[in-house]
């Protein structure tokens, strides 16, 4: 058997290295996130710029579940042909979104609201609505 204080090394050593592997393993999440919601950004930025062309104000709004899942409707889930909505597989970072639009001068905003979502029954969300910012504006 080994003495107390080389397996306390050990076990210092060991613990360094999972901190550190778990360190990297949340930065790669979070830059494929980051990524993914880059990806959200620009084409929500094709539908305004469409907005503008078309003589509408430049504003649009999604709905996501409290995670920051997009979502989309549907009414084939439940036999009564209600509207529920099913979560992306992918989740945006939305604290990088607000960011992501301020540097175009827009403002995002969020209200939350009530869903179905089949198995789970009626779940809260928000629905994220991204307008010109009137401080731009002036």
């Amino acid at each position: 058997m080994k003495c107390a204080m080389e397996l306390m090394v050990t076990a210092t050593v060991k613990a360094e290295e999972n901190a550190r592997i778990e360190a990297e393993r949340i930065r790669r999440e979070k830059e494929i996130k980051r990524k993914i919601t880059v990806e959200f950004c620009e084409k929500l930025g094709a539908q305004l710029e469409d907005k503008a062309q078309r003589g509408v104000k430049p504003e649009v709004e999604f709905r996501c579940d409290k995670w920051g899942h997009p979502l989309t409707a549907t009414t084939r889930q439940y036999a009564d042909r209600r509207t529920s909505y099913i979560p992306d597989v992918s989740s945006l970072d939305l604290e990088f979104l607000v960011e992501w639009f301020d540097k175009y001068c827009f403002t995002v905003s969020s209200k939350e609201f009530h869903f179905w979502r089949y198995y789970y029954g009626e779940v809260p969300g928000l629905i994220i609505t991204i307008s010109p910012s009137p401080a731009c504006l002036q």
